[in-house]
C-alpha cells in the first residue's frame, strides 16, 4: 500500500501483483481530505485491516510532520526575520521584492495579533499562580 499526496486529497493504493500480465496491478481504494482526514466508511470498509493500520499510522505520521513544521516555524522565526532583514537592506528595488515586502508587511498585524493573546493568557495564568499572602 502506499500513498499518492495530491493538492487537497491523499490517495490510498493497493498495489498487487498480477500473475497474468507479470506485472504489478494499482488500484486506487479511495480517498482522504487533507483538510479533515477523516477515513470514511466507504475506505474503511474497502481496505484490509492491516491497511487500515497502516492508513492511520500514515494519517498519525502526516499530522505530527504538520505541528513539527509549525513549531519549528515558531522557533525559527527570530532569526529568519533577522536573516530577512539583512537580505532587504541589500535587495535589489523590484517587483518582485516589493511584492514580497507586501506579504510579509500584511502577515504582522495577525501575528502581532496572536502574540499579544498568548502573553496575555501567560500573564493571567501567571497572577492566578501567585501564593496569596496572609494579609491579602
Amino acid at each position: 500500500m502506499h500513498f499518492r499526496n495530491r493538492n487537497r486529497v491523499i490517495q490510498v493504493i493497493r498495489t498487487t501483483y498480477d500473475p497474468a500480465t507479470k506485472k504489478p496491478k494499482v488500484q486506487l481504494l479511495g480517498t482522504v481530505n487533507k483538510a479533515n482526514p477523516e477515513i470514511s466508511d466507504e475506505l474503511r470498509l474497502t481496505c484490509k485491516p492491516r491497511e487500515l493500520l497502516e492508513l492511520k499510522a500514515y494519517l498519525q505520521n502526516q499530522h505530527q510532520l504538520g505541528r513539527m513544521e509549525l513549531e519549528m516555524a515558531a522557533r525559527t522565526l527570530v532569526i529568519q526575520m533577522q536573516k530577512a532583514a539583512e537580505w532587504f537592506d541589500t535587495a535589489m528595488v523590484n517587483t518582485e521584492n516589493e511584492v514580497l515586502a507586501a506579504d510579509i508587511n500584511r502577515q504582522f498585524p495577525m501575528l502581532r495579533k496572536k502574540l499579544q493573546r498568548l502573553l496575555k493568557a501567560a500573564d493571567e495564568a501567571a497572577t492566578t499562580a501567585r501564593p496569596r499572602n496572609a494579609g491579602d
